[in-house]
Formats: structure tokens, sequence, C-alpha cells
């Protein structure tokens, strides 16, 4: 059986809100399933050769880090890009997500996407906001192709207002800015979005369509499977009054 190589990238730096944890969905999944793999932490000053890789993963940082981070990537952005377009699997999650834009605040990004993001600035909610410079909620969000809730929290400083290759539609919280009711970027089988949770661990079902969509690439089985997280995710979202099978 073909061995999975999975990227932890900036695993050192880019750390925040418990995103790590997502690293630990994929594995346990890839454990359940008996499939082998090999897992690589790279970070700065690394020899990064992304097309060796089926999955990479990188989370949420602070700005002062992201800032470093971005100027470590685009030395890699031919290769990364190239890697993407070939069928490399690419999560990532909080504002590690901007860096795949056209800018940061007016600093040249990797620009897989075109949006530019900018600092928040206007926030218009009916609710009453304890931080009028950061976009903070819980979320309830659907997705194209899965018939499952996703859930999870937003909190982001910068905003954009992206409207192509969308990935989430918003029903509650804050999106990609405060009057848009979308988010994140789905592109090949890049996955990026603000939200935070960890993502993958709130979200088993959407774990097991990214799993077994890059396994059934690879052509390896997948069976998806009760457990705890599935049993926690649905009684999370009896919360906000939605009952699912």
């Amino acid at each position: 059986m073909k061995k999975i190589n999975i990227l932890h990238l900036y695993y050192d730096l880019a750390n925040l809100s418990g995103d790590s944890g997502n690293i630990k969905a994929i594995t346990r999944i890839l454990d359940e399933q008996k499939v082998p793999y090999n897992l690589d932490k790279l970070s700065l000053d690394d020899d990064i050769k992304f097309s060796k890789y089926d999955l990479v993963y990188l989370g949420h940082m602070n700005y002062e880090v992201q800032e470093l981070i971005r100027k470590d990537l685009l030395k890699y952005k031919k290769d990364l890009l190239d890697a993407i377009e070939n069928g490399l699997y690419f999560i990532s999650t909080g504002n590690s997500y901007e860096l795949f834009g056209k800018s940061i605040n007016g600093k040249k990004a990797l620009n897989l996407f075109g949006f530019e993001s900018k600092k928040v600035t206007n926030i218009v909610s009916d609710e009453e906001l304890q931080n009028l410079e950061r976009l903070v909620s819980e979320a309830i969000c659907y997705m194209k192709d899965l018939d499952y809730p996703i859930i999870g929290f937003y909190n982001h400083g910068n905003e954009h207002t992206n409207k192509d290759n969308i990935l989430f539609n918003v029903k509650k919280g804050f999106a990609s800015a405060s009057l848009m009711t979308t988010e994140g970027v789905h592109k090949y089988h890049f996955y990026g979005t603000y939200l935070l949770g960890p993502l993958l661990v709130r979200n088993p079902y959407l774990l097991d369509k990214i799993m077994k969509d890059l396994l059934t690439d690879r052509n390896i089985p997948f069976k998806a499977k009760d457990s705890l997280d599935k049993i926690a995710y649905k009684e999370y979202l009896r919360n906000f009054k939605i009952d699912i099978k």
C-alpha cells in the first residue's frame, strides 16, 4: 500500500488556537484506516519540496509570524502552486490562508486567489460587539457536496471580499468580512478558511470527506467509521436546534 506523505508546515510558528489538533485528526484517521504515512514537520530555513507530499497543513498564526512566513513562502511560490495544480491536498486554517491571496495589507502574497486581505476597519453587525477591530463569532456554515453543517468560530483581524472559489456559505457568524455571507476558498484540492476550532476535530464529516477524496485519488479504499467526535458534533448542533442523523 502506498505511504501517504504529510507535511505540517511551519509547525512551530503557525500553531495558535490549538490548530495543531488538525494534524492529530488527520493522522488518527490514517491510523484507523490502517494506511501507512510519514509526517514531516518543517519551518523557516528548511528546504521544502512540496511536490513530494500528498497533504500539507498550515495553521493559524499571529500577524508578526505571518509576515515572516509570507517572506519565506514567496521563494517557494512556483513549486507550491505547481504542486497544488498537480493534486497536492492543502488545508490552510485561520489567517494562514490570507497568504494565498493577492496581497496582505498591501504586501505581495502568493496570488493563487485574487482577493486582497486588509485590516478590519468597519464592522457592521446587529450584535453588541466587545471588539471593534476583529471579527469574532461562533459560526455555522454549509459546504457544497457535504450534507453536514460546518461548525467553528471566527477570530480574525483582517478581512476580504472574495467572491470566487467559495468554500462555505455562512448562516451564522461573521464570514470573510462583516457584510459577507460567504467565506473560504476551495480550488483544486486547496481548502482555505478562517474557521478555527480546530476545524477537522470539530467537523468529523468534513474530515472524512477530505481524507476519503485523498485516499481514493491514490487508489486506497476508505470506510467511514462511527466515533465519539461525531457524537459530540451532533450534540453541539442541537444547541442551534439543528438535528441530524
